[in-house]
């Protein structure tokens, strides 16, 4: 999306690995992982939290290259995922937040989102004020396709690589 890369990647391993690895009380990882794999290379991956019969997807990433884009890699192992999710006992599925051809193929439910911002003192007024402002222009951009491409135009142009 143009973005710079601006993380750590230490600390992002060490946090996916805590998050990853399961409760020894209970034996259950508060991220779990599938993967879809070609040749011994992963082309596909999503990784989600269970909470009350309730799969929430934290991350999805799939293969860009051509050779593997045609057979919708992304589709496939989500297909996989509901049915491993279901035969767990998990009735509902959430794709996460933002739009996606890939997310209305397999969600029926658009869930509403909502920013909620309530100051506690006076700088904190002054801040919410800014916020609500800040919130509401980012709503603007990202609901307009012509103001998004632009944004995403000039991320990549600013950050090529």
């Amino acid at each position: 999306m143009g973005l710079p890369l601006t993380h750590d990647a230490a600390t992002e391993r060490l946090f996916l690995t805590q998050a990853s690895t399961p409760d020894p009380r209970t034996d259950i990882a508060a991220m779990q992982w599938w993967a879809l794999t070609c040749n011994g290379a992963i082309i596909a991956c999503f990784a989600g939290g269970e909470h009350r019969a309730r799969l929430h997807g934290m991350i999805t990433s799939f293969e860009m290259d051509p050779q593997f884009v045609a057979a919708s890699p992304g589709d496939l192992l989500i297909q996989h995922v509901i049915v491993d999710a279901c035969g767990r006992g998990n009735a509902t599925f959430d794709l996460g937040v933002g739009e996606a051809r890939y997310k209305s193929s397999w969600c029926d439910v658009a869930e509403p989102l909502f920013d909620c911002v309530i100051p506690v003192s006076v700088s904190g007024q002054v801040f919410a004020a800014i916020e609500r402002v800040r919130l509401s222009l980012k709503r603007t951009v990202k609901q307009t396709p012509w103001i998004w491409r632009l944004v995403l135009q000039a991320r990549r142009l600013k950050n090529p690589g």
